[in-house]
């Protein structure tokens, strides 16, 4: 039998534990000038860490915490974290620094991601030994680029 209230103290342990760190990662990102990766960058790093340490370890609730949210599917988490990413992102970016770049940020994500691919298929066709056509290099390259 399942214990509800198990699964609902794991998933908000974890989640409190979540935006704790985010409010933290803003505020000292706002507070040391020096500190200028983007937001997402640092999240992602510290949940690296983060995640290798609670693998690792055991800390009770907070492992039941991480292993009831591996157990959510992959779109529900996109649903949750995703827009509130975006919505900073494109909150806090500069209006006419994007109006200048705009054109190149299409260009790179359409003919440099192509030209990458086509890149990375030609060394996994020519220098990767795993006997492969072209189409799986293609699949190679468009996977990496």
């Amino acid at each position: 039998m399942v214990n509800h209230n198990e699964d609902v103290t794991g998933i908000g342990s974890f989640a409190l534990i979540a935006l704790s760190i985010g409010v933290v990662v803003a505020t000292l990102q706002k507070k040391f000038k020096w500190l200028q990766l983007p937001y997402t960058l640092l999240l992602f790093i510290i949940g690296t860490i983060l995640g290798t340490v609670v693998s690792n370890a055991q800390l009770g609730i907070l492992n039941h915490s991480v292993q009831t949210w591996l157990g959510l599917k992959a779109e529900l988490l996109m649903f949750i974290f995703l827009p509130p990413l975006l919505f900073a992102s494109a909150f806090t970016i500069e209006y006419h620094i994007f109006r200048r770049l705009v054109w190149q940020a299409v260009l790179l994500a359409t003919l440099g991601v192509i030209l990458a691919a086509v890149l990375l298929a030609v060394v996994a066709f020519t220098i990767f030994g795993y006997g492969w056509g072209w189409e799986e290099a293609l699949l190679f390259g468009k996977f990496f680029s």
